[in-house]
């Protein structure tokens, strides 16, 4: 080793850090940093490495010193590139930006740290990175130089790690589906993190979200944002959906269905309260012995006989009229085994044409 320099890559820059494997080619990279021009210049690494840069950072606003600190990071996002920051000290009290690495590799920040008080200035003016707490993930410290606020020292380090936790909706179901078991059905939610997304966890409740109990689906990965669940039994009607997401600090959020939705049995024949698959005198038997003396009809929407999501007298009615024909058939599924093509509360616990 001598004391030539073997690649001379600029003479003008003023900040200089190195970024690890920016772009993955088992490489490390530098980054230069020009804040008079607002604007850092990264050299990828190799066997031939040139004096050439191979990216130019311009997200500066005006006369924001972009440039006048640099550091790599770590992999903050867990993609397997390493990242870095670069601080704008001057302008709008500062800012620190960080890229996030890949292949390729693009010029627009992904993170953006503002100053968490007025007290000081100059954001930015310093930046460095470590694994303070043994987690095993990176924190950020960004410096501010200035005390312009009023603040009790004559400088601070701010120390960001990931706490935040990510942010998440489920947009369905949200309250008032029926859906059928067996039948795939799409649970589709929508997702931010102010780093990166590890996984999400789904559970089912069928007591109105007092419990869930039932796991859908785990570790499904950070950047999908649905899933094709095919419905499991048994039925109920007052089922949610618990939808639990993990950023890489372990960060929690989460969000479920707002109402209760049905899970319904399947197949039925509409009218056939007593599930004989018949539909005669002993369904209105049934149904009649449902509403006045405590029976059990453990397909409620075989018993809804003019489908209009409730067993009351006016089932009684239609069906006599049908059976005495004086009235219209029971609408479908009738004549034959079907599903219900109108969504509704009641439920199929049970019904013989499940079994065909």
């Amino acid at each position: 080793m001598d004391s030539l320099p073997d690649l001379i890559l600029s003479q003008k820059g003023y900040a200089l850090s190195s970024c690890g494997d920016v772009n993955g080619d088992g490489y490390g990279d530098v980054a230069v940093g020009y804040y008079f021009y607002d604007s850092v210049w990264v050299f990828f690494g190799g066997n031939t490495m040139d004096t050439v840069p191979d990216l130019i950072l311009s997200d500066a606003l005006d006369g924001e010193e972009f440039g006048w600190s640099i550091a790599g990071c770590g992999d903050l996002n867990q993609d397997g590139y390493s990242d870095f920051i670069v601080g704008t000290p001057s302008g709008g009290g500062g800012r620190g930006l960080i890229y996030f690495a890949g292949d390729p590799v693009d010029n627009v920040f992904d993170v953006e740290i503002t100053p968490p008080d007025t007290l000081y200035s100059e954001f930015g003016f310093s930046i460095s990175d470590g694994n303070l707490n043994l987690d095993g993930l990176t924190e950020i410290i960004l410096g501010a130089r200035e005390n312009t606020g009023g603040g009790p020292a004559p400088g601070m380090a701010y120390v960001y790690g990931d706490i935040t936790p990510p942010q998440v909706t489920l947009l369905s179901p949200n309250g008032g589906e029926e859906l059928v078991v067996g039948s795939t059905y799409e649970i589709v939610w929508n997702c931010s993190d102010n780093f990166s997304i590890y996984h999400f966890n789904i559970c089912l409740s069928r007591d109105g979200g007092l419990t869930y109990s039932d796991t859908i689906e785990t570790n499904i990965p950070g950047f999908d944002t649905s899933f094709a669940w095919i419905v499991s039994e048994p039925s109920s009607q007052t089922c949610r959906i618990e939808l639990n997401v993990f950023d890489y600090a372990n960060n929690m959020g989460s969000d479920s269905s707002d109402n209760d939705f049905v899970i319904t049995g399947g197949l039925f024949l509409r009218g056939d309260a007593n599930e004989d698959m018949a539909v005669d005198l002993g369904d209105l038997l049934s149904i009649i012995n449902y509403l006045f003396k405590g029976g059990e009809v453990s397909c409620l929407d075989a018993g809804d006989c003019n489908d209009d999501g409730v067993i009351d007298l006016s089932d009684v009615i239609y069906l006599i009229n049908y059976l005495y024909k004086v009235g219209p058939p029971p609408p479908i599924p009738f004549p034959a085994c079907g599903l219900d093509p109108t969504p509704d509360k009641l439920g199929r616990e049970f019904h013989p044409c499940q079994d065909l």
